[in-house]
């Protein structure tokens, strides 16, 4: 594995006040960062697994939120990730309607406890942890493509959505 920047975690302690949570994915301020898997020609389908570049620099991806509520409302946050729609074909000359699952992707943290390695499950809300109110928390992750079915070449995007709810 090849981890190009300095890897962030942690947790912080933030003030007391109003509910509020908030969610993120990357290190920018863009509305929706792009992690991109680059297969060789001579690799398709070989089992090799292909790390994801996000916005085609880094390895490393920024996953963080936070949760804030009243002292005499202690509560509870949950992280989920919506991996249920797959990856559609966008240059349909090369792939047509071909798809692939979200399932055919994993990933690796470095450091902190809040989420772990492992991979998507398909579904709308996978559990990824919980973490009591006013916390900040982060970790940054490295996406990998698992390589191990054969797809026609061509282009195919999808998104996945982080999402924090403090029931």
């Amino acid at each position: 594995m090849i981890v190009a920047g300095s890897a962030l975690a942690g947790t912080s302690v933030i003030a007391n006040g109003a509910a509020e949570v908030f969610a993120g994915a990357g290190w920018t301020d863009a509305s929706v960062d792009t992690i991109r898997f680059t297969v060789p020609g001579g690799n398709v389908g070989d089992g090799s697994a292909i790390t994801g570049l996000e916005n085609g620099t880094r390895t490393d991806t920024l996953i963080d939120a936070s949760a804030r509520a009243p002292v005499n409302n202690s509560r509870t946050a949950v992280w989920t990730v919506d991996s249920s729609v797959p990856l559609t074909c966008s240059t349909p000359a090369t792939c047509g309607s071909t798809t692939i699952p979200l399932t055919r992707f994993r990933w690796t943290v470095a450091g902190g406890t809040e989420i772990a390695s492992g991979s998507f499950n398909g579904t709308a809300s996978q559990s990824l942890g919980s973490f009591r109110n006013s916390r900040y928390v982060s970790v940054t992750k490295t996406f990998f493509y698992l390589n191990d079915v054969v797809v026609p070449a061509g282009r195919y995007s999808g998104r996945v959505v982080y999402t924090v709810s403090m029931p």
